[in-house]
């Protein structure tokens, strides 16, 4: 009777630590649904067929719906432009060769063919070191990028002003000598 007691006791302890695992597991899914209905960036789950698993609100702006994405390789899409999709497959063939990659730039495209320039960041997923998953995650640097080309602008906007007031007071400066020439070869004819 003993021994049955203790084999209860052993279930129930496996059954409260399984009724645990599944609440952190819960907590762990909402806050990535979370995550990734409220994140102003680009994210993508991939799997390690390369297909895409889940994407985030940005995402889904782009596409006319989330199953054009779903179960499809992210450069299947057509979020990426052309120019830029070996970036994305070398990246992710190198994450599931174990190596880390440094961000990098990109083009991601609207509906409307409107170009948003990115900052790609693709990270291994791991659980027990090994790779579940992988998480691609794009910030907007548009606005960033046209603020500096607009600074670029203004500094060179700024150098031709500066420019031309030399020239204006080169201008001058040459215009009162001819002047005072002109005056003093009058005053020698006169």
């Amino acid at each position: 009777m003993a021994r049955n007691n203790t084999v209860l006791k052993g279930n129930i302890e496996s059954e409260e630590e399984l009724i645990e695992k599944n609440r952190q597991l819960k907590k762990e899914i909402a806050l990535k649904d979370k995550i990734f209905s409220t994140s102003q960036d680009y994210m993508f789950l991939l799997g390690l067929d390369g297909k895409i698993t889940e994407v985030s609100r940005s995402v889904n702006n782009l596409i006319t719906s989330t199953k054009e994405v779903l179960d499809c390789k992210l450069t299947q899409t057509n979020i990426i432009h052309v120019k830029d999709l070996h970036k994305f497959i070398k990246s992710i063939n190198s994450i599931l060769n174990g190596k880390s990659i440094k961000p990098f730039r990109s083009v991601f495209l609207t509906p409307e063919k409107d170009e948003i320039h990115v900052q790609v960041q693709i990270s291994p997923i791991k659980s027990d070191d090994e790779i579940i998953t992988i998480l691609v995650h794009a910030t907007d640097i548009t606005d960033q990028l046209s603020l500096r080309e607009s600074k670029k602008e203004s500094s060179s906007l700024q150098k031709a002003l500066t420019d031309k007031e030399m020239l204006v007071r080169e201008i001058h400066h040459r215009t009162k000598n001819n002047l005072m020439i002109m005056a003093s070869l009058f005053s020698l004819t006169s």
